[in-house]
């Protein structure tokens, strides 16, 4: 069942401050859409590469669609790609090949996404079926770290007794 009102395009403009970025987004069959080509130039990225890139990962091809945007020249149907998707698509992306001068931002945000992947794939929520496995690595870690002090102990002690048959070996 389709809703009249989700299928006229809504057009705005957004800006997002910590990239200094102005852009027009289209409010279309109920999602976000923002014009890849757009977003690809100020990247400073080849659109017609990042294109073939979305259109060939299964994950990011849920996310492109073509959907009309406000341009300077008119409403386009404009290779757009859902708002949600856009995460995924900078985190997936070459950080050599985006502009310079928003690299550390690029670099920043990716951190930020692996670390927020690493708290939930290993939260100790009891929603998570990986809790157990979290538990699991670090009493492995805790283990491996024993092992290893241990095993410097077992050298520190080997030297010592080494240099005292030298030293008796010598006299």
């Amino acid at each position: 069942m389709s809703d009249v009102a989700t299928q006229t395009p809504i057009h705005d403009y957004v800006h997002l401050s910590e990239w200094n970025f102005d852009g027009p987004v289209t409010f279309y069959d109920g999602k976000i859409y923002f014009s890849l080509r757009i977003l690809c130039d100020f990247l400073g990225v080849k659109a017609q590469m990042q294109l073939e890139r979305i259109r060939n990962d299964d994950t990011l091809s849920r996310f492109l669609r073509q959907v009309p945007i406000k341009t300077r020249t008119g409403v386009r149907e404009t290779w757009s790609i859902e708002r949600r998707g856009i995460g995924w698509w900078i985190a997936t992306m070459q950080r050599r090949i985006v502009r310079e001068d928003i690299r550390a931002h690029l670099i920043e945000f990716q951190e930020a996404l692996i670390d927020e992947a690493d708290r939930r794939f290993f939260s100790e929520s009891e929603r998570n079926p990986l809790a157990a496995l979290r538990a699991q690595i670090i009493t492995l870690e805790r283990r491996y770290a024993e092992q290893e002090r241990y095993t410097r102990m077992l050298e520190d002690r080997i030297t010592r007794l080494e240099e005292r048959r030298d030293s008796k070996t010598s006299e």
